[in-house]
């Protein structure tokens, strides 16, 4: 039987603590964790340098915890025009 693979999205909470999803894929199997830039939102006027920059730091963080567990964290990027 094929392990099944689990998609972990992270959207506005990018920590693994508490993450009840990311638990219960990484016990289940293979985890695929994603996170997508949406360069439309980066781009308002209401997103400033300072939020990209904390969002930055903690997709560091992510990065770095995710490692740890053996993940690969995956980035797609996204503009709608």
């Amino acid at each position: 039987m094929k392990t099944p693979l689990r998609v972990i999205w992270f959207k506005r909470d990018l920590r693994i603590q508490d993450h009840i999803d990311l638990c219960e894929a990484c016990l289940a199997g293979v985890v695929l964790p994603i996170y997508v830039w949406d360069h439309n939102r980066a781009a308002s006027n209401d997103y400033s340098l300072q939020h990209q920059a904390f969002i930055q730091e903690c997709f560091v963080s992510l990065r770095a915890s995710l490692n740890q567990l053996g993940l690969t964290l995956f980035e797609l990027h996204t503009r709608i025009i």
